[in-house]
């Protein structure tokens, strides 16, 4: 997946967290958008070296049990991306 295919997914993602948040108050989700948030500055400013959203999957689901929202895929493709873009840059001698 290319960088810039890569920050879409994470905008994409982002934007559906904040919307389901919002249809339920805010519930538990702050901390898993402020992973996403410091995952994408991370990759814009070429500085991400941790994957902040490692089971990032896994949180959503303690929180609301929805096996079905098309979220969940998403999260899981973005998290496995981030890990390989993490392992690229830092094989490459970059300060990714």
């Amino acid at each position: 997946m290319s960088e810039f295919d890569l920050e879409a997914l994470l905008g994409s993602i982002l934007a559906d967290l904040s919307d389901i948040a919002s249809a339920h108050d805010g519930r538990g989700l702050a901390s898993i958008i402020l992973d996403y948030e410091k995952t994408l500055t991370g990759l814009l400013q070429g500085t991400l070296s941790v994957n902040f959203i490692r089971d990032t999957p896994r949180a959503y689901l303690e929180i609301y049990s929805d096996y079905e929202h098309p979220v969940l895929n998403r999260m899981v493709v973005a998290q496995e991306h981030v890990h390989l873009y993490i392992e690229r840059n830092q094989a490459g001698g970059h300060n990714a």
